[in-house]
């Protein structure tokens, strides 16, 4: 018997329906703590690792960090914002707390929820070589405050440390006075100002500056730059092509990742990463189905309906086998998905018409 044209359309929704409901509901339903978030209160703060040097870089992370200190200028903190926002680049602010934390609450607030990481400077950029024990750990006290104010008593203080000029981060006391206090301190392994000869060398143009970011880039390295208004219009240069060559993240998911505080604080945060991970899909895609089943089986289900597809050009199960793959395909979760169903299958009848191409394009994201 033949279906016509406008049946089919109106099955296929109903359909399509069906399908992401019913797999939608069964998710939802899961037992078992795979699902559940391992850590409830958050990822623990890090265990002490006492150092006998700062971390320059860290190649076992696979990733690349972008690092900027101080925050004096409000100009500088605007446009570098904006650059790693239309980029979608998160990186680490190792800001200056009394002086550049509190002037500015609303940017760094900003910064925060865009998912940026503001972490200790010293409150007053003072050198820590000649400073006692006591008046380091009451510096980092202080800061700790300052950052709660501005960005909240919710704000998680990350536990790492850069102090100014790196003086005294080879220091064995001065890093044991911060091991004790639970930070990790941070150097670079390149630095835009130092590197090409402050204000009055290269430094003083911003492509100079991105050519020299790109020279020094590479996996596990820490770039050290400033929100200054040499730096933070290098940004624009660089970024799109550091992006589509590195891995770019913060600092402490490098040092996670590099597995720098142990075997059992790496399981620990491939727990926290896969679950956010997972919550973050959920919250781009409202099919939830796909993070619920075995892999494998998907994948097979979606070849059988790209056979399908092939083989019944003009039938109702077509538009079945149509719906069944774009569902399967979210699970396997294929890169340009959308791009590869319509080149592959732009003969078919079904494809070639209007309302079930949208439909079909409605379902499929251009990339998972």
């Amino acid at each position: 018997m033949k279906v016509g044209f406008l049946p089919k359309v109106f099955l296929t929704v109903i359909l399509a329906a069906v399908f992401t409901f019913s797999f939608s509901f069964s998710a939802m339903a899961c037992p078992g703590d795979r699902f559940k978030n391992p850590f409830p209160d958050g990822l623990p703060d890090p265990p002490i690792v006492y150092q006998t040097k700062p971390v320059s870089e860290l190649p076992e992370s696979g990733m690349m960090c972008l690092t900027f200190d101080d925050g004096f200028s409000k100009e500088g903190i605007i446009r570098i914002l904006d650059c790693l926002k239309k980029a979608q680049v998160k990186c680490t602010f190792f800001v200056i707390g009394s002086r550049c934390l509190k002037p500015y609450p609303d940017l760094w607030k900003r910064a925060a929820a865009e998912g940026h990481e503001i972490a200790y400077h010293t409150t007053t950029h003072t050198s820590l070589t000649s400073k006692s024990d006591e008046w380091i750990k009451n510096d980092i006290l202080a800061w700790e405050k300052i950052a709660k104010e501005v960005l909240g008593e919710d704000y998680v203080i990350p536990k790492i440390a850069r102090l100014p000029g790196g003086a005294g981060d080879r220091t064995k006391r001065i890093l044991k006075c911060f091991n004790e206090m639970g930070y990790t301190v941070i150097r670079w392994s390149a630095d835009t100002l130092s590197g090409l000869g402050g204000t009055k060398g290269n430094y003083r143009f911003p492509k100079k500056v991105a050519q020299y970011v790109l020279n020094h880039a590479k996996v596990g390295a820490i770039m050290l730059q400033h929100f200054n208004s040499y730096d933070d219009k290098s940004v624009s240069f660089y970024i799109q092509e550091l992006k589509t060559k590195y891995k770019l993240g913060k600092v402490t998911e490098a040092l996670e990742e590099a597995g720098y505080y142990g075997k059992e604080r790496k399981a620990d945060w491939e727990k926290w990463k896969k679950w956010k991970e997972r919550e973050e899909r959920r919250s781009r895609y409202p099919f939830c189905f796909y993070s619920c089943f075995p892999r494998a089986p998907y994948q097979g289900l979606f070849y059988f309906s790209m056979i399908s597809l092939k083989r019944r050009t003009n039938s109702l199960r077509l538009n079945f086998s149509a719906v069944f793959a774009i569902l399967c395909g979210l699970k396997v979760r294929l890169s340009n998905f959308r791009t590869a169903f319509i080149s592959a299958f732009s003969d078919c009848s079904l494809i070639k018409r209007p309302f079930i191409s949208g439909i079909i394009i409605s379902f499929a994201p251009a990339e998972l």
